[in-house]
């Protein structure tokens, strides 16, 4: 059998490569947050992969948009990369010496559709992509980000405390332990738990946080203010109101609520307003109506696991509604009913 560091060694080559199962992932956290010695060994191994791998960037990464996001994570202050004439993305040095800063300042993973920051002092940093991405946190919970989703933890997490910072949207899964409660942080909305699964959405440019409860018990409450909590049952929804410190407790009546992660949507006499809000959280595209006699236009149908294109196609046909795109917003388009 391989020695300890050995072995190691080949499981971080292995993330690195993207070839890692969701328990490899785990062990790997785990091991990462033994030891500091041990987050040396990764760094080391992941600059000699950045070198190799010419910083892990491929023809179908959109440099500009990933040096965006680490720069900002990592408060430096460089130029994107020019386009060529042909279109291709050049790696020009400048570009190539700032991430090689970067690389000495944090470890920055770009790989399963995810970045994975482990900044200095300890901070994990992980945003999901274009695509739905599992993730075990180092006290076996599991969080799904939706697309474009990201959470945030320090070093310790599982030892002195749970706590996560969430911007976006994901599902969490969390492993019981009463004597250290889990606590997820959006804006200043704070929702605790000791064991449960929960939907959380600090919903875009808004002050509004909804949390859907599936199983378990949750408290809601807001920073500064622990004390004034309100409580979920399965089947009850909340919504945060993080500007008026207003907490609304309700049933849960929208069936579609974990359907960006499941892919299985439900319309049982939806308006087509219900039906754009539905496909905007579901695929991360814009739908917005051209007039409001569409509104009017109501739609029963279930899709499972059903691409964009095949959903759009089954709902123009049974509304005779047409989908135009508009300034990377998607319009939908017809004369609406009665």
């Amino acid at each position: 059998m391989e020695n300890t560091s050995t072995y190691y060694e080949t499981l971080i080559t292995r993330y690195l490569s993207g070839e890692t199962t969701p328990e490899e992932m785990f062990e790997l956290s785990q091991w990462l947050s033994a030891d500091e010695a041990n987050l040396s060994v990764f760094e080391g191994l992941h600059n000699a992969w950045l070198l190799n791998a010419k910083v892990a960037i491929d023809d179908k990464t959109d440099i500009d948009q990933q040096w965006k996001i680490i720069s900002e994570k990592l408060n430096l202050n460089t130029e994107p990369v020019k386009q060529s004439k042909s279109g291709s993305k050049s790696k020009i040095i400048k570009m190539i010496t700032a991430w090689n800063y970067a690389a000495a300042v944090a470890v920055i993973l770009v790989v399963a559709g995810a970045l994975w920051f482990l900044l200095p002092g300890g901070e994990t940093i992980i945003t999901a992509q274009n695509e739905i991405l599992a993730h075990a946190l180092p006290d076996g919970s599991i969080v799904t980000l939706s697309a474009g989703s990201e959470i945030s933890y320090n070093k310790g997490f599982g030892k002195n405390t749970r706590d996560v910072e969430l911007s976006g949207e994901a599902y969490f899964e969390v492993t019981p332990d009463a004597s250290l409660p889990f606590v997820v942080s959006g804006n200043d909305a704070r929702i605790e738990v000791l064991g449960t699964a929960f939907n959380v959405r600090a919903k875009e440019n808004t002050d509004l946080v909804e949390v859907v409860l599936t199983t378990g018990k949750v408290s809601l409450y807001f920073a500064g203010s622990p004390d004034k909590k309100e409580f979920l049952d399965p089947g009850e929804s909340a919504l945060l109101n993080v500007k008026n410190k207003e907490i609304a407790v309700s049933a849960t009546s929208d069936p579609n609520y974990l359907a960006w992660k499941t892919r299985l949507i439900t319309f049982d006499d939806a308006s087509l307003t219900e039906v754009a809000e539905t496909l905007t959280n579901v695929y991360r595209r814009k739908f917005v109506l051209d007039n409001q006699l569409l509104n009017n236009c109501r739609l029963t149908a279930t899709f499972d696991n059903q691409s964009l294109e095949s959903v759009l196609g089954i709902i123009g046909n049974t509304l005779d509604v047409e989908f135009r795109e508009n300034e990377g917003i998607t319009v939908i388009y017809g004369s609406g009913c009665k």
